[in-house]
């Protein structure tokens, strides 16, 4: 009667006398596997350094750091709390909405200035797209080929 081994010994033994009968010896196995198990960690561990906030002098670079990570919450909040100059200079990249729907408001009333003007449309459908209203950057560009059909 066999005895009964755990998955992992089985799957062991099962690639141990592989590598042997191509000679090779069960320590080298064990050698690659845990290199690659090694390599995993560090790759994992490159991944995770880009949003460590590990090494980071002032609230600027943690507002820059959280904005590039994607937490808009945590940027909003560093923010709010920083009162260097450094740090109101990044309130366009904080609040990319709110400075987006501002542009936005900006670029429609001097389009009723000039109605007509090819540069508005184009950067209100550049804006649309980059604020995700697709129906509204799609409309924008219809109006521009109408007004210019060689874009």
């Amino acid at each position: 009667m066999k005895k009964s081994l755990s998955f992992e010994r089985a799957i062991a033994r099962y690639i141990a006398s592989i590598w042997k009968r191509n000679g090779k010896n069960a320590k080298s196995i064990w050698m690659g596997i845990s290199i690659v198990l090694l390599l995993m960690v560090f790759a994992n561990s490159l991944k995770a350094r880009k949003y460590s906030y590990a090494q980071i002098s002032n609230t600027q670079q943690a507002i820059e750091k959280a904005i590039t990570a994607g937490d808009y919450a945590l940027a909003q909040k560093l923010y709010e709390a920083c009162k260097q100059e450094a740090c109101l200079l990044l309130y366009e990249r904080v609040y990319p909405l709110e400075t987006a729907t501002k542009k936005i408001d900006s670029l429609e009333n001097k389009l009723k200035t000039y109605p007509g003007n090819l540069d508005i449309y184009t950067l209100l459908e550049v804006i649309y797209r980059q604020v995700g209203k697709i129906d509204l950057a799609d409309y924008y560009l219809r109006q521009i080929k109408q007004l210019d059909p060689s874009r």
